[in-house]
């Protein structure tokens, strides 16, 4: 394998010039785009949705450990998975981020610790990918979905700004738009489903697509007391 097909992980002690040891070198990740673009191919309409984990919410220098984009069509009858990138972050960032409580005891579990270490991804590789992915299936200046997503675009403009420059400013946030709901129709709001069984919780496939078929049951549901 040449050099040019080599990516030195992040955080390696070399020095500028020296040659990394077979530890330090992993095959070059290849962008794969998924065949849900054919299904998707430029629509204007579509919603798309983000989840991400991070190393914490609390100081500035956090880290992303994962990224997940779903997308829908705009009468939310079709959900796809967009995608999913695990990023590498080295052993010091793993070390704070495990002194939080939350994240020892979920990312560990769940396996997103092992896949980070193990990944071949910086935030740059991914913001790439994604790229792709979103100039395939929409178009720039439209909203972003998620949960809580405003905390999420804090990341995304400091570590992957070519992805947040794609989204409109505005925003599409299910805690928002349940919380109303709630309020408005409390007994309805029993009704909404967990969509329990897209996988692991606390990982960004499954966050990310509950969260849209969430949005998408609250857009389309039609409260008793109305």
């Amino acid at each position: 394998m040449g050099k040019d097909n080599i990516i030195w992980l992040p955080g390696s002690r070399k020095k500028a010039g020296e040659e990394p040891s077979v530890e330090e070198k992993k095959p070059a990740p290849k962008v794969i785009v998924p065949e849900i673009v054919s299904r998707f191919k430029k629509d204007p309409n579509a919603r798309v949705g983000l989840d991400m984990e991070m190393s914490g919410l609390t100081r500035e220098d956090e880290r992303i450990f994962e990224v997940a984009f779903v997308i829908a069509d705009r009468y939310w009858n079709i959900f796809e998975k967009g995608p999913h990138i695990v990023i590498y972050q080295n052993p010091e960032v793993w070390r704070i981020a495990l002194a939080n409580p939350f994240i020892d005891g979920h990312f560990i579990a769940n396996g997103l610790l092992d896949e980070s270490r193990n990944s071949t991804h910086t935030e740059g590789t991914a913001e790439t990918i994604f790229l792709e992915w979103l100039n395939q299936v929409s178009v720039p200046g439209k909203p972003l979905y998620g949960n809580s997503v405003h905390v999420d675009r804090q990341y995304l403009k400091k570590y992957m700004p070519r992805v947040d420059a794609f989204f409109s400013h505005r925003t599409r946030d299910f805690s928002e738009r349940y919380e109303d709901f709630q309020e408005r129709y409390p007994e309805d709001a029993k009704k909404l489903p967990r969509f329990d069984d897209e996988g692991a919780s606390h990982r960004a496939p499954a966050d990310a697509m509950k969260t849209l078929k969430q949005i998408g049951w609250l857009k389309r549901y039609r409260p008793s007391q109305a």
